[in-house]
């Protein structure tokens, strides 16, 4: 059964096919917020008349907070206070920095 959804529009700013070993592809994308990564795999496979579902997604990135920058629950709860405190980012600071690689 479909869901319907709400057409709004989205900026894909970089598509990168970075591996390709059929039925599979690996693709970077670099896309505005609100941009719903398993809708715009299916429509490239519409496009391509073949169909096409996610099998994998790994967010590296939102607004200016990198992957690399990420802790696990078992870190954040090793942290004594103050450590912790010198982690946590105000709303709104980083939101339009880039990270490593990008």
């Amino acid at each position: 059964m479909a869901v319907p959804r709400e057409a709004r529009t989205v900026n894909i700013h970089e598509l990168e096919l970075q591996a390709f070993a059929p039925p599979e592809a690996r693709v970077r994308v670099a896309c505005s917020k609100g941009t719903y990564v398993r809708t715009l795999c299916a429509d490239i496979g519409a496009a391509l008349g073949c169909g096409a579902c996610l099998k994998a997604l790994v967010r590296t990135r939102i607004g200016g907070v990198c992957l690399d920058e990420a802790r696990t629950l078992d870190e954040v709860m090793a942290l004594s206070a103050d450590d912790l405190a010198a982690l946590l980012m105000p709303p709104g600071v980083g939101d339009d920095e880039g990270c490593a690689g990008d």
